[in-house]
């Protein structure tokens, strides 16, 4: 996986940003801020300087991943007697019948 992350120029590390919430970066679009609050929350310093570096992680994909003769269908979740307790997820019903809605603590984070 291939990403542009937010790092600390000032002390060469990776950031941990702020991205959600009244204060995040998806609500003020201020790098410098999400960065401040973000490194805050993980008690770690904050240089005032935000750069930006391309990363590659790598991820094994050989954990918990079924043989192709048992991989799952989408009915398998979302079918009549899908596997899937939607409601117990906080979703109002299957997600691919109720489009849009978003899962229910999901919505106090985009507020």
């Amino acid at each position: 996986m291939r990403a542009v992350q937010p790092f600390d120029a000032g002390r060469n590390v990776l950031a941990v940003p702020k991205l959600f919430g009244k204060t995040g970066y998806w609500k003020t679009f201020d790098w410098n801020e999400a960065v401040r609050q973000g490194m805050a929350s993980v008690d770690q310093e904050f240089s005032g300087q935000v750069g930006f570096v391309e990363t590659e992680a790598w991820w094994k994909l050989n954990h918990m991943v079924a043989p192709k003769e048992m991989a799952l269908r989408c009915v398998d979740c979302h079918g009549e007697d899908g596997r899937m307790d939607w409601l117990a997820l906080g979703y109002g019903g299957d997600p691919m019948r109720h489009r849009g809605e978003a899962r229910g603590q999901m919505k106090v984070l985009f507020e």
